[in-house]
């Protein structure tokens, strides 16, 4: 009985450490480039002082301030209007030069529309598009086969005309 109480001791100590401990990878901020930045026909760039610029034709340009903590983003629009006054929170994820943006939270309708599950890529970074290959197969159903066009009597295709 004796071991089984300082087991319990020792299992409780071992709790409180685990609890007080930080995980390094919680501390570590997101890096995101200083560069232009380019998701379809949008265009923005997270200056390292902290601004950012955001457009794209047909929408309206977004500037304001950044700022991060962990993997969470805040965005502030400057001279934004009402319903996009109010601090947006993304969570992102930093792969070498892309960045990755999933909504936190975003009363900006425009602004949500563009940066929601969007991946970054630099600018100058050509976008890889996979080449399209579209064959017709006919004959891919085992029970059937081809057998031309309907003919008249000496093997001439039937005149519908």
């Amino acid at each position: 009985m004796r071991h089984h109480g300082r087991a319990g001791i020792l299992v409780a100590m071992l709790a409180c450490s685990f609890q007080f401990t930080s995980n390094p990878l919680d501390a570590q901020q997101a890096s995101i480039p200083d560069a232009p930045l380019a998701f379809g026909a949008f265009s923005a760039q997270f200056r390292g002082d902290g601004t950012f610029s955001l457009a794209g034709e047909g929408w309206p340009s977004m500037q304001g301030t950044w700022t991060i903590n962990g993997s969470e983003m805040e965005l502030r629009l400057t001279g934004a209007r009402p319903e996009c006054a109010g601090p947006a929170r993304y969570t992102i994820a930093v792969n070498g030069q892309h960045v990755t943006f999933a909504l936190g939270s975003d009363g900006c309708v425009e602004r949500r529309m563009i940066l929601d599950r969007s991946e970054w890529r630099p600018a100058s970074e050509a976008l890889a598009v996979p080449e399209r290959r579209i064959t017709l197969n006919f004959l891919s159903s085992p029970n059937r086969s081809f057998v031309g066009p309907p003919t008249l009597g000496q093997g001439r295709p039937l005149d519908r005309g």
